[in-house]
């Protein structure tokens, strides 16, 4: 069961947007291209996902949690 869907997140959003305006760094376009591989090896495994079929799993996108904070926080 997928509960959100994939987003485009805001640093890509970003980089696509001055991307458009202005020649890119070199360190912007690095930064730039990194991005897109990641989001599209994300939306990747979830087409892979989604074809294989989630069964009782239910799927998390762009969620984050704050396991560790919590975890540090209990541990003294």
């Amino acid at each position: 069961m997928i509960l959100f869907d994939r987003f485009v997140g805001m640093e890509l959003a970003y980089y696509r947007a001055l991307n458009r305006r202005v020649l890119l760094s070199g360190e912007d376009a690095k930064n730039l291209s990194a991005q897109e591989k990641g989001y599209a090896g994300e939306c990747t495994y979830d087409r892979i996902f989604d074809e294989v079929g989630h069964g009782f799993v239910f799927v998390f996108r762009d969620v984050i949690w704050g396991l560790r904070a919590a975890l540090r926080s209990t541990i003294v």
